[in-house]
């Protein structure tokens, strides 16, 4: 599944949306409502949500992302999961101008556990590209679009971490994701292209 072209990607406009809000983390850890607790509780659901995935190699919650390829392919795979739209498919030409490709030469396949990916049609030509370091990009949503459609194992998953992150603070025997947890998330894990 993976592009020989592909070069990298990023994230460039995360969501702001929360998985799990103050008052889930404080039922599922069991603490009364403080308020010196706060500041450190909003920490943990940041960690652990950005422990989720990066473990599982998703963006969780819908966001932009850019991923870069060095030359076309008749399939350009995805990374970060669940993908919902391309934004747009850029390149540089030969004489090293940006470029767009039009929607109707490509349709995006995201469904389940397999990784996403851009599938051109079988009678587009592809342009020539110029000698750019990024020439191809592609710029696309991925995540689910909110809190609601996050599987309900990874919102588990995340709580036991935030637990674990507030009954273990110092981090020194812990730290690292435990089995059950790795049970949890496995089903979800998008292996990199």
């Amino acid at each position: 599944m993976r592009n020989k072209s592909y070069l990298g990607s990023e994230i460039t406009s995360p969501s702001t949306l929360d998985i799990v809000n103050i008052d889930q983390v404080r039922d599922f850890i069991r603490v009364d409502e403080d308020a010196a607790d706060n500041g450190l509780l909003t920490l943990m659901r940041y960690a652990a949500k950005g422990c989720a995935e990066s473990y599982t190699n998703r963006i969780l919650l819908s966001s932009t992302a850019k991923a870069y390829y060095s030359d076309f392919e008749d399939t350009l795979y995805l990374p970060y999961g669940k993908a919902t739209a391309i934004t747009h498919i850029k390149y540089y030409d030969s004489t090293n101008t940006l470029q767009t490709i039009s929607s109707a030469n490509y349709t995006l396949v995201s469904h389940g556990a397999l990784s996403p990916y851009i599938v051109f049609d079988s009678d587009y030509s592809f342009p020539s590209i110029g000698d750019h370091p990024l020439p191809i990009q592609v710029t696309f949503t991925a995540g689910y679009s909110t809190a609601d459609d996050v599987p309900p194992a990874i919102v588990l998953g995340i709580l036991n971490l935030i637990s674990d992150f507030y009954d273990n603070r110092t981090m020194m025997t812990h730290g690292v994701i435990s089995d059950k947890l790795r049970m949890v998330f496995n089903p979800y894990k998008v292996f990199s292209i």
